[in-house]
């Protein structure tokens, strides 16, 4: 049987591009604002399609930050 922990590394392919492992980051932190302002750059813009909760445009570190703590 495989542990949860290892189910996820193998979901997980040996080599992820830098986007990914930067959304992977601020979901796993859930947008952290310290995790945030190392993982973007500071003219980030975040679009959240409608239907979504949160739905809008983000832009910024606080506006990005903002949004992935549900403000």
């Amino acid at each position: 049987m495989i542990s949860g922990s290892d189910n996820k590394s193998m979901m997980r392919p040996q080599t992820e591009s830098k986007n990914v492992v930067a959304v992977r980051q601020l979901y796993e932190t859930r947008g952290n604002p310290d995790i945030v302002n190392t993982v973007l750059a500071p003219d980030v813009r975040s679009e959240v399609v409608e239907g979504f909760p949160y739905s809008g445009i983000y832009q910024g570190l606080k506006g990005v930050s903002d949004c992935f703590r549900g403000q």
